[in-house]
């Protein structure tokens, strides 16, 4: 669970919440047909702007806010540097990788399978970068999405605050229909600055840090690929290993 998240999220909402309750009713700022407006349409938008992959991958890819879990090196160097080392004994048989499930995990366990397979390490790290771009290339495009998802926002509170003039301009003549309609064309407009500031964009900039780190710990292992190919020795990996981390960062 990433606490910074979950933090964040009722933080920034609960300043809000608390910014109201202290000068005005909250009551004022509830509206099913403005979060309609908002939500319908940035939904239906958003059907329109992306295929039925691009959506379900971004779905699944929205966990990784709350949940996403990235291996510090401190973590995963250590595995690297044992793997040379078993390597260079003993060979690529029985290699024992971490029962952890996980992306990285599993990136790294097809690595071994290939290697096991009788790939050189040099093709091998050549398919494992195809396929770690493919992976990096799914999650740019949630980000993409949820960015867009934020843009839609805003201009759909804008719709909703003309359908609100356009009512009370309309009911001009009845001036008991002129506050509800200006309350519709007001907090239209609140809700989509607030969801595109508070989930939309801010998930769509989660995933791109995620995703970075993890781009930048595949990289480690295919990098481990190539010590593994020139024979290098495991102290020496490390400290590359650690300075190649440190120079992508």
């Amino acid at each position: 669970m990433k606490i910074t998240s979950i933090f964040g999220l009722l933080f920034g909402f609960g300043l809000v919440f608390v910014a109201i309750y202290s000068k005005g009713n909250i009551s004022d700022f509830i509206s099913p047909s403005s979060l309609l407006i908002v939500f319908g349409g940035t939904l239906g938008a958003t059907m329109l702007s992306f295929n039925y992959d691009q959506l379900v991958t971004a779905v699944r890819a929205f966990p990784v806010v709350f949940i996403g879990k990235t291996s510090h090196t401190d973590d995963l160097i250590p595995i690297m540097v044992e793997l040379i080392k078993h390597v260079r004994i003993e060979g690529v048989g029985n290699i024992e990788i971490p029962e952890e499930d996980s992306d990285r995990m599993a990136f790294l366990r097809k690595a071994m399978e290939l290697l096991e397979d009788g790939f050189e390490p040099d093709v091998a790290a050549q398919i494992l970068k195809a396929e770690s771009d493919t992976i990096a290339a799914k999650y740019r495009m949630s980000e993409r999405l949820f960015n867009v998802m934020g843009t839609y926002t805003p201009l759909f509170g804008l719709l909703g605050t003309l359908i609100g003039l356009i009512i009370m301009l309309s009911s001009v003549s009845d001036p008991m229909a002129i506050p509800g309609a200006m309350a519709v064309a007001l907090i239209t407009t609140f809700y989509g600055v607030l969801f595109s500031a508070m989930i939309f964009r801010p998930v769509a900039a989660k995933i791109r840090a995620w995703n970075y780190d993890e781009i930048m710990l595949r990289e480690l292992i295919i990098e481990t690929l190539v010590y593994i190919a020139e024979g290098t020795n495991s102290s020496v990996a490390q400290e590359r290993l650690l300075s190649y981390y440190q120079t992508k960062r």
